[in-house]
């Protein structure tokens, strides 16, 4: 369970403020403190301009729009952004986003565009960053004679281009008059893979919007993502040109895997098994339903990891544990993944396997280590043979391994591989010399974390050598010591801290930072300014010293320092002056 606590912050005039919460809890035997950082600055963002009434001068005619410039202020202490305005269809201002320093002014270009004829007035807001800041702008002018108006943009639904080829939109083309003529179609031109029914001399009765039809119609060559396109219609009288932006989303449906899964030479009567991989390779999704992964005798499938009725975002993978029973001499098959949903895609592995009639006099029990560990500590989990037979011809080959554990309580650590993760759990794969026949034959170095759960099965999914042993496969367990299970199983750590001091705070050519993370492995160092745009940053390999940074070349004003660990995250402001 957890509640929720609601923290004001109202300060009353400009600076930095920092403070510390303390949140004394019980639950059971358990006791503890939990110290929330509160770390805050006040800014005064604010702009003026000279004018705040515009009346534009009536148009008339053919004319359709009218612009004027004014300048804009920055009359506060700190860089604002000018992020856009309130939603307006008559009256746009460009060009924005516009940054402006403190105390500099820029100039803008508002533009009178009605799309229609008549007297418009607005209060246009400008908003601005930061602090979500606004202010009004009162805008006037008057339209009359001719005016075209038709739609800005059509998206269109997603085409998956195995399903389907086309998908249809719609848009309209309205001229507004108040004298006794009627418009026409002068020209259209259409860029990208789009069509429409819209033609040159078509004429547009006056005060009566018509509407078109526009095809997106990709081809086989047309590359899988988004699709971008427009229509340009050059309209007469006036000679207007009106462009209608098109958005349009390909997607392609695949599988890919590898072309063969070779057993080797396995002893008549036995078994084997191994992993094959099939892919989402395509740009959208794919469900995997069951009874759709098939194979023939005299292999059978044991298991998948995701197991079936799943879907595969692209680029995600189906692990499929495929064991042969070995017959006599060369045995061939396949394993065959039919996809019936969005369209139907076949991907097929063939499968081969040699049945010989010789004993396998070579045999091994291997184990994965347990362990337990406090976050943040080093984890050490061996791969171990427990007994072996046989096994000294193998000194010297090469072995691989699959482990399979909870991704979210062990981060590994070099030289162990980060393997691949699909959903909650990472599977890497072990490639080693074999030095001994019994004992420790590899060891997995990880970072413990506060994970999903107390425990993870480190899973030994499968260990294959160069030459046919008979292996039995046993799972270890890894276990944080480190968790208070009364009131319910809250996975914290009450002896761990972390701390980031900055000093000096202000400063102005070198800022010195004394840090300390409780958990181990790299520590991310990174400086932000008020706009979120990241100006620095490093990575640490300890977890506790101090580093000192040159800050010459960075412009004065308050920033963010980030330390992020694996599971943990301290921020800091600093306030560089010139």
């Amino acid at each position: 369970n957890s509640i929720e606590v609601q923290v004001r912050y109202k300060p009353q005039e400009s600076g930095e403020f920092s403070e510390t919460l303390p949140i004394p809890f019980e639950s059971g035997t358990c006791s503890d403190t939990i110290r929330i950082d509160f770390n805050a600055a006040s800014l005064n963002p604010e702009i003026d301009f000279a004018m705040d009434n515009i009346k534009f001068p009536d148009l008339t005619g053919c004319e359709n729009s009218s612009d004027t410039t004014i300048s804009i202020q920055n009359i506060g202490d700190v860089p604002i952004q000018i992020t856009g305005t309130s939603q307006s269809n008559n009256f746009k201002i460009s060009p924005l986003p516009l940054n402006i320093a403190a105390g500099e002014s820029k100039e803008v270009t508002i533009t009178f565009s009605p799309i229609a004829g008549g007297t418009y007035s607005e209060n246009l807001s400008l908003l601005y960053q930061p602090c979500d800041n606004n202010i009004l702008l009162n805008l006037s002018g008057n339209k009359q004679g001719l005016i075209y108006s038709a739609t800005d943009s059509v998206v269109f639904d997603e085409v998956i281009f195995c399903r389907e080829k086309t998908a249809t939109g719609q848009f309209t083309i309205e001229m507004q008059s108040s004298e006794d003529i009627d418009g026409e179609i002068k020209s259209v031109n259409i860029t990208g893979p789009f069509e429409t029914n819209l033609e040159p001399s078509v004429v547009l009765p006056k005060n009566s919007p018509q509407n078109f039809e526009i095809i997106f119609s990709p081809d086989e060559q047309t590359p899988a993502g988004d699709i971008f396109g427009k229509i340009e219609v050059l309209l007469s009288p006036c000679d207007i040109t009106k462009a209608i932006y098109l958005k349009a989303i390909k997607s392609d449906a695949a599988i890919s895997s590898s072309d063969a899964l070779d057993f080797g030479n396995v002893q008549s009567g036995s078994k084997k098994q191994e992993v094959v991989e099939f892919t989402n390779s395509g740009s959208t999704s794919i469900v995997i339903k069951s009874g759709e992964i098939s194979t023939q005798a005299p292999f059978s499938i044991i298991s998948t990891n995701p197991e079936t009725d799943t879907t595969l975002a692209p680029g995600e993978s189906i692990f499929v544990t495929v064991e042969y029973s070995a017959g006599t001499g060369l045995e061939t098959g396949s394993i065959t993944l039919d996809v019936s949903e969005p369209c139907i895609i076949q991907e097929e592995i063939q499968l081969l396997g040699t049945g010989v009639d010789e004993s396998i006099n070579s045999q091994a029990v291997i184990k994965l280590g347990d362990d337990r560990k406090n976050t943040g500590e080093q984890v050490t989990i061996p791969l171990e043979i427990i007994s072996s037979e046989d096994l000294s011809p193998m000194l010297g080959t090469e072995f691989t391994a699959w482990v399979r554990f909870n991704k979210t309580m062990l981060a590994p650590m070099l030289p162990t591989p980060h393997g691949t993760t699909n959903g909650m759990e990472r599977v890497i794969e072990i490639s080693a010399t074999l030095n001994n026949t019994i004992g420790t034959i590899h060891e997995l170095q990880f970072t413990a974390a506060l994970g999903t759960d107390s425990c993870t099965i480190m899973n030994l999914d499968s260990v294959h050598f160069e030459s046919e042993v008979d292996i039995q496969l046993l799972n270890g367990n890894f276990c944080l010591n480190d968790i208070c299970y009364e009131g319910g199983g809250r996975f914290i750590n009450p002896e761990s801290s972390s701390s980031l001091i900055v000093k000096p705070n202000p400063a102005d050519e070198e800022i010195n930072l004394i840090y300390e993370m409780a958990e181990k492995g790299d520590i991310h160092l990174e400086i932000f300014n008020t706009l979120g745009s990241k100006i620095y940053a490093e990575v640490l390999t300890t977890n506790k010293g101090q580093i000192k940074i040159d800050i010459n070349k960075i412009p004065a004003g308050v920033y963010v320092i980030s330390l992020k660990s694996y599971s943990q995250q301290i921020n800091r402001l600093i306030n560089i002056v010139k």
